[in-house]
């Protein structure tokens, strides 16, 4: 599996990803897409849309995996 689009060499953080992807990477496929945009919607996660997919960078997962550990 691989990031979509924007993998630095410097910064790994600032890979993106769809959000199924993001399910895929983070959590083994246990929630769903449907799940990162209600997080969205709460304010827990940043998502950014491009067209008509959604996609989230690989900071913005951790930043809220941290908030949820709390």
């Amino acid at each position: 599996m691989t990031p979509t689009t924007m993998m630095t060499m410097d910064n790994a953080d600032e890979a993106v990803f769809t959000l199924q992807e993001a399910c895929e990477r983070f959590f083994r496929n246990r929630i769903g897409p449907s799940t990162l945009r209600s997080l969205h919607r709460d304010g827990r996660l940043r998502i950014m849309r491009i067209g008509r997919t959604d996609f989230v960078t690989a900071q913005a997962m951790k930043e809220m995996l941290k908030c949820q550990e709390s």
